[in-house]
């Protein structure tokens, strides 16, 4: 493989956007998730304001949506269990 000047543009603009998407992810991340955090803390059973049924509610959405990325890499490595196994 040759570093020509395409491919070295090529590269510098992959990290550029990988770097985006991570920035973009972890900050919306941070935002959502340490205000749920907080609020599943206190409304637990031995927090500042109890509320099991909201905790509950809570926990479960958060559970829910903290197994989508494993869905989607599931989904993703259907064609290579296939073409490896052949089912």
């Amino acid at each position: 493989m040759t570093f020509d000047a395409t491919t070295i543009k090529m590269l510098l603009e992959g990290i550029r956007d990988t770097l985006y998407m991570v920035l973009a992810s972890s900050a919306i991340s941070y935002i959502l998730g340490i205000p749920l955090g907080i609020l599943l803390v206190v409304t637990d059973k031995d927090g500042i304001r109890p509320f099991p049924i909201f905790q509950k509610v809570l926990g479960l959405a958060i559970n829910l949506l903290r197994s989508v990325p494993f869905i989607i890499l599931l989904i993703m490595m259907l064609p290579c269990t296939r073409f490896l196994v052949g089912t």
